[in-house]
């Protein structure tokens, strides 16, 4: 930075900073959503055990593709959203389909149409986002 003010400096600094902390917040949100979404084949598939933390994935993969992210849909309608955020947006991501919640949860029970069910939560989207401290810090060292 030689030859600039020291005003050229700080605005060139605080740039950096900005730019810097969009890096952060977007890859590590990208972390966990990626994480999120990356499968474990389903018990419609064979599975016998399942890894908490990944998404059961089935034959018509409905519950990766029905991703929402931001009003766009799909598998990887998370990298559109990111692609469009700027610190101080607010991003929302949901799986719509039906089972969704049943799957990150878990279900002990009878459901409306009286299938009885014992099922275990996979916690695809809360076991990541408690990992996203640790998202951010690997991210943070990348840039320091």
């Amino acid at each position: 930075m030689a030859g600039k003010t020291f005003t050229a400096q700080l605005e060139n600094f605080e740039k950096l900073t900005k730019q810097n902390l969009k890096y952060v917040a977007v890859e590590a949100i990208q972390d966990v959503v990626s994480e999120a979404q990356t499968a474990q084949r389903g018990i419609t598939l064979g599975a016998t055990s399942f890894v908490e933390g990944k998404i059961p994935e089935g034959k018509t993969k409905n519950l990766k593709n029905s991703l929402t992210s931001n009003g766009t849909e799909g598998e990887t309608s998370y990298t559109v959203a990111l692609g469009a955020y700027d610190i101080g947006d607010t991003l929302t991501f949901a799986w719509t389909a039906p089972y969704a919640l049943r799957m990150e949860l878990g279900f002990t029970g009878e459901d409306s149409k009286g299938r009885t069910y014992d099922q275990a939560g996979r916690h695809f989207v809360g076991a990541n986002a408690r990992k996203f401290p640790e998202f951010v810090a690997a991210r943070v060292k990348e840039v320091q």
